[in-house]
Formats: structure tokens, C-alpha cells, sequence
């Protein structure tokens, strides 16, 4: 009730289950359901579904779920741009924060599951992180 109240209030109109703004609004629904966060969603633009798209939500679902479980917060902020040549999401945390040099190597998730993935799609994922400052990680692929 309170994402229909939200989208309402922001004058979120349905759209077709195919574009990708449809798409990242239901992978932000499926974390804030398991996880119990609140994921705030800009989607400037929009289009249909490609192989560019599949990779950059499943990498930008990847880095929700990775601040829903370990950042410590209430509220992830996702902002995906999406024109007729680029698709680029940015998820935000106000958490905890890391060090990117003492992940351990068998911890996979931003190595495969974001970096990794986004580059077997052709684009780039970068991860800016500090100790007690939050995360962002921002990705970017070519239609």
C-alpha cells in the first residue's frame, strides 16, 4: 500500500511489464519485499527490454540487495537514465560503507555479479565506497 501511495503521489503511470522502467520498478518491489528497506526509484526515460537492459538489472539488483543486507539502512536510492543509445542506474546508501581492499576474493557478488556482468554486457560498473560514508555504485552499457 504504501509503494501504491507513493507512486500515485508521484504520479507514477502503469506501464506494459516489457520497459525497463517497468522492469527496475519491479526488481526495486522484489528488495524492498524481501529485505524490508525502502528503495527509492528515479527512472528518467524509458524503452523496451533488450540484452543491455537484462544485464544492468540484474547487476543494479545485485547492488540493492547488497545494501539492503549489509549497509545498515532504511532507504536505497536508485536513479536510472535511459536514452535510445545508453542505459546507466546509480544505487545509493547512506550506510555503513567498506573498504574495497578487504573484501575477501571469495566474496563474488560485486566481482561477478556486478563488475563482471556488466562488463561480459559490453559497459562498466564502478563502486565508490568509505567506511561510515555509504556506497554508490554506478553502471553504465551501450544499447
Amino acid at each position: 500500500q504504501e509503494r501504491q501511495l507513493r507512486d500515485w503521489l508521484q504520479g507514477v503511470e502503469p506501464t506494459s511489464d516489457e520497459t525497463i522502467a517497468a522492469l527496475f520498478r519491479n526488481a526495486c518491489e522484489e528488495v524492498e519485499d524481501r529485505y524490508g528497506v525502502r528503495v527509492e526509484l528515479v527512472c528518467v526515460g524509458d524503452g523496451l527490454r533488450d540484452d543491455a537492459t537484462n544485464a544492468l538489472i540484474a547487476a543494479a539488483t545485485e547492488a540493492m540487495t547488497n545494501a539492503a543486507r549489509h549497509a545498515g539502512v532504511e532507504v536505497i536510492d536508485v536513479y536510472v537514465e535511459i536514452t535510445a543509445s545508453t542505459l546507466a542506474a546509480y544505487v545509493r546508501d547512506r550506510g555503513s560503507g567498506f573498504d574495497m581492499s578487504t573484501v575477501p576474493d571469495d566474496r563474488h557478488g560485486i566481482a561477478n555479479s556486478i563488475i563482471g556482468r556488466m562488463q561480459r554486457a559490453g559497459g562498466t560498473a564502478r563502486i565508490r565506497s568509505t567506511p561510515g560514508g555509504g556506497t554508490e555504485v554506478a553502471m553504465e552499457v551501450t544499447r
